[in-house]
């Protein structure tokens, strides 16, 4: 953990650097709490990317096909609805439960209380990056360089002046 004093070593750049990282780790916890904190997906949606939100949409949408279709809702309609509406979607109750529970479990063994981001940036196209969730930090608070430890991709993605989470678990973006 860096201590207040130890700033004042820290060149211009990488003063900068600290800068810019706090906007985009701001919004990946804010996810993070959301979602495996608060079990709460409205709040979570706030900060998801258009394109993830889509993804997401996508995904419950074709698991729900059938249904959908025999209760005479159309699968775009639907999908366009949850990302445009949101939480004031008809279908959301039904769409955050199945969320929660399902997109929930690809997060199993993350605690909240336990969790830390690797603050380096890590540029990985234009707009892009990817930070590293690490499912528990060291002891000390510190990661040494050099060693390994496992970690839970988060990619960010800055769009219209803010960052949004654009995926996780991968470092492959939601817009493509």
């Amino acid at each position: 953990m860096v201590e207040d004093d130890d700033f004042g070593s820290f060149s211009e750049e990488e003063m900068f650097v600290a800068a810019m990282q706090n906007k985009v780790m701001m919004a990946a916890w804010a996810f993070l709490g959301a979602f495996i904190r608060d079990h709460d997906l409205v709040q979570a949606w706030g900060v998801m990317s258009p394109a993830m939100r889509e993804s997401w949409a996508r995904w419950w949408v074709e698991a729900n096909d059938t249904a959908l279709k025999q209760h005479g809702f159309e699968a775009g309609n639907v999908i366009e609805g949850l990302v445009s509406e949101g939480h004031e979607h008809q279908l959301w109750e039904d769409f955050e439960r199945v969320a929660l529970r399902d997109r929930r479990q690809e997060l199993a063994g993350l605690e909240f209380e336990d969790l830390g981001i690797g603050t380096n940036p890590r540029v990985i196209g234009p707009h892009l990056e990817v930070l590293y969730v690490h499912p528990q930090l060291p002891e000390g608070g510190v990661w040494e360089p050099g060693r390994e430890a496992m970690v839970f991709p988060l990619t960010m993605l800055f769009d219209n002046g803010r960052w949004w989470v654009d995926a996780y678990g991968s470092e492959e973006p939601s817009t493509v």
